[in-house]
């Protein structure tokens, strides 16, 4: 989906400008060790991973992969992209000693097994950092986007505002 990647970064600038990047920033920044990145798409988080010793950067979407290319070369830790989708990660058990996710979980079609396969992937005792949007408290935001879901499933892919729910 070319368009999206293309207009994905200039959508998000004031968000990232006024709040995302801080919270990358923090959440990439604690990563230690051999890093797991979720859809990484066009690389955001790259710049942050400053305790990792190497992140596998897993991105289903081409077109998100090849924008993030510029920020591999750029960023202070090595990084290795990877065309593949949360569900069938193809890394062995027990490889990761951290697992960072941002925004991505509504566009992942069965979140349920992306975790199964986080979990299988990441060693006992890895941090698994999630920064997700999810379905807003307030009746009418949430009614506002249920309503916006399938338009946003359609243009943009497998958007889906959900509510995940994590117990560590």
């Amino acid at each position: 989906m070319a368009w999206f990647a293309n207009f994905y970064e200039p959508m998000i600038r004031p968000l990232e400008a006024a709040v995302f990047r801080k919270i990358r920033k923090e959440i990439a920044g604690r990563a230690e060790g051999h890093v797991l990145e979720v859809g990484s798409g066009t690389g955001l988080n790259f710049a942050h991973y400053i305790h990792a010793t190497h992140v596998a950067a897993i991105e289903p979407d081409e077109e998100m992969a090849k924008q993030s290319l510029g920020k591999i070369r750029e960023a202070p830790v090595p990084i290795t992209l990877y065309a593949a989708s949360a569900e069938a990660l193809p890394f062995p058990d027990h490889s990761f000693d951290a697992v960072v996710a941002t925004l991505v979980f509504c566009t992942i079609p069965d979140p349920k097994l992306a975790f199964q396969e986080l979990g299988r992937t990441a060693k006992p005792g890895a941090r698994l950092f999630l920064f997700e949007h999810v379905e807003m408290p307030g009746r009418r935001m949430a009614n506002l986007q249920r309503t916006m879901t399938p338009m946003l499933t359609d243009y943009v892919g497998a958007v889906k505002l959900r509510v995940i729910l994590l117990i560590e």
